[in-house]
């Protein structure tokens, strides 16, 4: 019975959360998905590189920004290092300023809002992209004879697609005619 009672021991130490990290990082995402499901498989994984010295908690925001505030408030309640945000939008601000408030940087992935509550980026050029990528584009949309979505997020990757190309004379996208294209 000795032998019992030593691995129950270990067992509740074990499970009781009394591990000591000395890294704790905290990752708020916005959405789900099969990408950002192997984002966070990736996080994880990491973390292992670096034996018990790093944990890395993430919770996912399923599109709602009040939820991600408060996850985002929760993580840094937690006593988290480091916070990384792939913001839903910028309704999540306040949060990210109490984040930094409170001396807890952040890394803004994937995704940015118009804050400069933030610490660095980690993404890509989506703008720049965009607008490099935008006359390839548009030369296959003229061809199908269709254009763009251009309601909600798709309205902000619309205007960057187009921005830089204005040679498509006629070229109709959504219900606007592109005057001087």
């Amino acid at each position: 019975m000795p032998l019992f009672a030593i691995v129950a021991a270990l067992l509740l130490s074990a499970c009781s959360g009394m591990h000591s990290y000395k890294y704790k990082v905290g990752v708020s995402q916005c959405v789900g998905g099969k990408w950002r499901e192997k984002v966070n498989d990736e996080m994880l994984s990491a973390q292992h590189l670096y034996g018990n010295e790093v944990k890395v908690s993430i919770k996912n925001a399923n599109d709602d920004s009040r939820l991600q505030a408060k996850q985002i408030d929760s993580l840094v309640a937690s006593g988290v290092d480091l916070v990384v945000v792939a913001p839903n939008d910028m309704t999540i601000a306040p949060a990210i300023a109490r984040a930094r408030e409170k001396g807890v940087p952040v890394v803004f992935f994937d995704r940015k809002v118009n804050s400069d509550d933030y610490t660095a980026y980690i993404g890509g050029d989506k703008r720049g992209g965009r607008a490099r990528h935008g006359p390839l584009c548009l030369v296959a949309i003229a061809r199908a004879g269709v254009g763009p979505c251009a309601s909600g997020a798709g309205a902000d990757r619309r205007h960057e697609l187009i921005a830089g190309h204005r040679p498509t004379q006629g070229l109709r996208l959504g219900d606007e005619r592109q005057e001087g294209h």
